[in-house]
């Protein structure tokens, strides 16, 4: 078994000699890449594809009314999710840039604009500048719709200024003299 071991290695070290490290130009290598690829790539590639193709569209000139029907349907319901989850994400965003904004009621401040124009790019992004738009022309129609109106100044409402008291309602704090009146009212009607 040594004698075997010691043969191998004779025979390694004579098939590859020592060579001195080979460096290659950029050429030298993209010609080598290029002509790897070339080898890697069956010789009937482009032939298999177009005729991939034209099975493609056999099959779809082939294929029944029922799956075109279904083929239909999925691409209607498709688009109706779509429209369904933008419309989502259109109120979502525009809630959020109308507490931005300061409306009392955000909620409310989506149901007054028309969204209709509003697009959803196809990452989900929303057009807030369209919003942002819309919002701050509802701003300028409604000021009061705002926490604090465009002018700066809070304005008053109906919960601001003075109160009248109330005449007491507990018969013990009331006047006598008052009750007594009140009794030979009541007695006469």
């Amino acid at each position: 078994m040594s004698e075997t071991t010691t043969t191998t290695e004779t025979t390694a070290s004579e098939v590859a000699p020592a060579e001195p490290d080979k460096t290659f130009t950029q050429a030298d290598v993209d010609r080598m890449i290029a002509d790897r690829v070339k080898r890697a790539k069956p010789a009937d590639y482009d032939e298999a594809k177009q005729k991939a193709k034209r099975l493609d569209d056999i099959e779809a000139q082939n294929a029944t009314d029922l799956e075109r029907a279904v083929k239909t349907a999925r691409a209607e319901g498709e688009t109706a999710a779509t429209q369904k989850a933008n419309g989502r994400l259109i109120a979502a965003e525009a809630r959020a840039l109308a507490a931005e904004m300061q409306f009392r009621k955000p909620g409310h401040a989506v149901r007054l604009i028309d969204t209709a124009d509003v697009k959803v790019n196809d990452d989900g992004d929303v057009d807030t500048k369209a919003l942002r738009d819309l919002l701050d022309e509802l701003a300028k129609d409604d000021p009061l719709l705002l926490v604090v109106p465009s002018d700066g100044r809070p304005k008053g409402d109906a919960d601001q200024g003075a109160r009248v008291t109330a005449p007491p309602t507990d018969p013990r704090s009331a006047d006598l003299a008052q009750i007594e009146a009140d009794l030979r009212t009541n007695r006469r009607k």
